[in-house]
């Protein structure tokens, strides 16, 4: 349970400047299920920089958005120092970065500031000379809530991990090619050495099957410990998906497990960076269709 705490920003225990707001903005975007009731757990680390995670009521997933300290220009705390974290709206938090004259958070400049004793995170928005500012309630932890599942920790405990590096973009247009297919809810992926292809994505639609592959010239790293085959749940992969549209690169590894990691790189005018992570779990009903897909796919390439 969740409490709104109602107050005025007095005393701020955190006050940081950016000169390019859009790092923040395009991470929060990516991570963002575009619904007006969506939390987001705020964690600000004295020396690292703002942590913004988001994960899915059914369990299955979990969103990252960080932005490091060595973007700010000002970065102080109070005397404490400690670690804060706190809930906050996801689609206001969005609203206010978005409110300047021209619509684009490129060229602006924001102050953040945030007040434990408040219970508000306070912006400034300044573009020519225009100044807007908002004040946003925190929720409060009233201590009945579970604990955030560490996705990130979970996965790096599996007893292998494979891993690839590619382009955002032919990533994009696969997934789009298969979500598009009548009658698709569930996509496989699987990663192998040999024999090519090194990465195959497939799903079973109203037509029949589709599959998508990938050669090693799609792959500027590719490192597979063993063969991995896992099924996952579509609309879960287009939330974790929804940043390629403004990726560069993306980084894909897959567990022993099957849980399925993303972490899209953005790259803004300035050449600074956002990165934006996804963890995804397997869908465990999927398990039989895996071998059928993977046999499928093997008889078609053999034709």
């Amino acid at each position: 349970m969740e409490v709104e705490d109602d107050g005025e920003n007095e005393g701020a225990t955190f006050r940081g400047r950016l000169t390019n707001p859009n790092i923040l903005a395009s991470g929060l975007r990516g991570i963002s299920n575009a619904k007006r009731d969506q939390h987001v757990e705020v964690e600000i680390f004295p020396d690292e920089g703002f942590r913004f995670t988001t994960t899915d009521p059914t369990k299955s997933l979990q969103g990252c958005a960080a932005v490091h300290q060595k973007h700010f220009e000002e970065w102080l705390f109070s005397e404490s120092s400690q670690p804060v974290a706190f809930r906050i709206n996801l689609a206001i938090l969005i609203d206010c970065l978005s409110m300047l004259g021209s619509g684009s958070t490129s060229q602006a400049g924001l102050l953040l500031e945030y007040s434990a004793e408040g219970g508000t995170l306070a912006l400034q928005l300044v573009e020519n000379g225009a100044l807007t500012e908002c004040k946003i309630r925190t929720l409060i932890d009233d201590g009945e809530d579970l604990q955030m599942l560490d996705f990130a920790g979970a996965f790096l405990d599996a007893t292998s991990v494979n891993k690839a590096v590619l382009a955002s973009e032919p990533l994009r247009d696969a997934f789009n090619e298969l979500s598009e297919l009548p009658g698709v809810s569930i996509i496989s992926i699987t990663m192998e050495k040999e024999p090519l292809p090194l990465l195959r994505l497939s799903a079973e639609g109203e037509a029949g099957l589709c599959f998508i592959d990938f050669g090693r010239e799609a792959f500027t790293l590719f490192d597979v410990s063993s063969p991995l085959t896992f099924s996952y749940r579509l609309n879960l992969l287009q939330r974790s998906l929804k940043p390629l549209s403004e990726a560069d690169k993306t980084f894909m590894r897959m567990n022993s497990e099957g849980m399925l990691s993303f972490q899209h790189l953005i790259r803004q005018p300035d050449n600074q960076k956002t990165y934006v992570d996804f963890y995804v779990l397997p869908c465990e009903e999927a398990d039989s269709a895996e071998a059928h897909l993977a046999d499928e796919g093997d008889d078609a390439a053999n034709e």
